[in-house]
């Protein structure tokens, strides 16, 4: 019997969890948890209560959401996280369900991230176009960063994001 897309993308589901929070090592404490299956209470008090319930009334979540806390010398800062993947291409479509979220959560990160790229007139119409990569979330403007995860190894579309989620931040 053949898996369905769910059951495929689900499968994804944990290597991708494991690489983003690799990814991040560098620059924090990143806690991220599959939303389908249930949401504990350290990542449910990082988010506002009022977004999580209207999400639950719309029997919509991202597929994983989460945290990275990031820790200077005086204080600490926690910057909110959700993740979409999917199994087959990614459509604008796909970029807009995430922005959504990415905006209901005030999230400050947003990854799309797929096996498969965009086409490339997608990639085109996307590039060319204001405000499509861009959300409002919780700390101002952020960028949904699309990543491929392809053979194990997470990489970001260096062609479509212009700034590296990675990076290093300086926090005091």
């Amino acid at each position: 019997m053949e898996e369905s897309d769910a059951g495929r993308e689900e499968r994804l589901y944990e290597p991708i969890k494991a690489a983003l929070q690799e990814k991040f090592r560098a620059k924090g404490i990143c806690m991220l948890e599959i939303a389908a299956r249930q949401i504990s209470d350290d990542v449910k008090k990082r988010f506002p209560s009022t977004s999580l319930l209207f999400l639950k009334r719309e029997n919509m979540f991202p597929d994983m959401i989460g945290y990275l806390e990031l820790r200077g010398l005086l204080f600490k800062m926690t910057k909110r996280v959700v993740v979409e993947v999917k199994i087959g291409q990614m459509t604008l479509s796909d970029i807009y369900q995430l922005k959504m979220y990415a905006e209901v959560l005030g999230s400050y990160y947003a990854f799309l991230i797929s096996p498969s790229d965009l086409r490339e007139e997608q990639k085109h119409d996307i590039a060319n176009s204001l405000g499509v990569l861009t959300f409002n979330g919780g700390l101002g403007r952020g960028e949904i960063s699309i990543m491929h995860f392809v053979d194990g190894t997470l990489s970001l579309d260096e062609e479509l994001c212009k700034r590296n989620p990675f990076a290093h931040e300086f926090v005091l």
